[in-house]
């Protein structure tokens, strides 16, 4: 288990449990999104995979769009987390 005692280790776990945290979150109250096409297309949970990743990777470009209260507040909750571990990944790696 030495590879755990790395940064970078630590923050790529991190990214995946929030990644996986959000889509399963996304799954829960798919009911608060849409997608952007015109196409009426049932959404899948690989749309809800996508929201999460693109959200967690900052590019938060997605099939899918928040049209409830809570889907934005989910949306903006995984934004704020993913701010605050780049600014904390930051101030880690700065020279002491």
């Amino acid at each position: 288990m030495h590879f755990l005692k790395h940064a970078v280790m630590w923050a790529t776990i991190f990214n995946i449990v929030n990644i996986l945290l959000f889509f399963n979150l996304y799954l829960i109250y798919q009911n608060d999104f849409e997608g952007m096409s015109q196409q009426k297309r049932k959404q899948t949970p690989v749309d809800f995979l996508l929201l999460s990743v693109t959200v967690q990777a900052g590019v938060g470009i997605s099939r899918l769009i928040p049209v409830g209260d809570t889907g934005s507040l989910l949306v903006i909750l995984q934004e704020i987390i993913m701010i605050w571990s780049n600014v904390l990944a930051f101030y880690i790696s700065l020279p002491k």
